[in-house]
């Protein structure tokens, strides 16, 4: 069967899912192929950092940094549960190499470049407060900046960009196999293949009586039904999914929140993927993970 779409995007990382959303809300029709999940490399690996380029102020690329400001503005105005300030320490010691009134300097152009934003206000930490900056080492310490980044996790904003451009209208292909790709004056035909899975009666019947078993909430024997499932068929989401759910009965909300993480890779919407997102916002906050 051929299908036909102004744009294929080929892998679902942060890139490509944010493409796929632009060209959705523009009203292209969108194909995103992934071959694991999605934020399967590098963008569940990066430095989590939504920050606005402190760092090219010294290179003079000021059009760069007061860009990632207003990038960095736009996301925590859109995206308030998934990114957040967070604050960022500068000690100076008597050998640093930037002394302190360049380390002002820098950071008051990088209050400058935010513009009319709050957010990136720095601030001078007076002495008597170093003690309360836990590992900090306070001999032949000059002076403490500090000043506001934005953090993310970069896994789920992945997922949250492609359920956004899924709902613009975009299509998600997940696990799908690139084979080939024909380019022509008019375009190009792609080729992938979609991965089969077959599911064996026995696999089968581990996870009807798992799903039973939490029904019961006897967590424990639907763990074990669980994993007998994983050792003959491995890779199904929802087992994922339930045994997240196991933990969270059991109140093993650290195993719990990497089961939901681990689920959340290859699903980006749906009622399951609603409790386990939930669940994290909660436990996070709550510390409890």
């Amino acid at each position: 069967m051929t299908e036909r779409y102004d744009l294929v995007v080929i892998g679902g990382g942060i890139h490509g899912v944010g493409v796929a959303q632009a060209a959705a809300a523009q009203g292209h029709t969108v194909l995103v192929l992934e071959q694991t999940a999605l934020a399967a490399g590098t963008s569940s690996r990066s430095s989590k950092l939504i920050h606005g380029g402190l760092r090219y102020l010294e290179s003079a690329q000021f059009s760069l940094v007061r860009e990632c400001l207003r990038e960095r503005a736009l996301l925590l105005k859109l995206a308030p549960d998934l990114v957040r300030l967070r604050p960022f320490y500068l000690p100076v010691y008597r050998h640093t190499q930037r002394r302190p009134w360049k380390i002002r300097l820098g950071l008051a152009l990088y209050d400058l470049l935010a513009g009319s934003s709050k957010v990136s206000r720095y601030s001078s930490i007076s002495r008597h407060h170093w003690e309360r900056l836990d590992g900090l080492i306070t001999e032949d310490l000059e002076a403490v900046y500090c000043y506001p980044d934005a953090q993310t996790d970069d896994a789920a904003l992945t997922r949250a960009v492609m359920q956004s451009a899924q709902e613009l209208g975009a299509e998600l292909r997940v696990p799908a196999t690139l084979q080939q790709v024909e380019c022509h004056a008019q375009g190009a035909i792609v080729h992938y293949q979609m991965a089969q899975q077959s599911y064996p009666q026995e696999a089968q019947a581990y996870h009807l009586s798992g799903f039973a078993k939490v029904k019961l909430k006897d967590y424990d024997g639907a763990l074990e039904e669980f994993n007998r499932y994983d050792s003959v068929l491995s890779g199904n989401p929802n087992t994922l999914f339930f045994k997240g759910y196991c933990y969270e009965g059991m109140k093993k909300y650290p195993q719990a929140g990497q089961a939901y993480r681990r689920y959340l890779q290859t699903v980006t919407q749906g009622n399951y993927a609603d409790h386990a997102y939930n669940r994290l916002r909660q436990w996070q906050a709550k510390g409890l993970i």
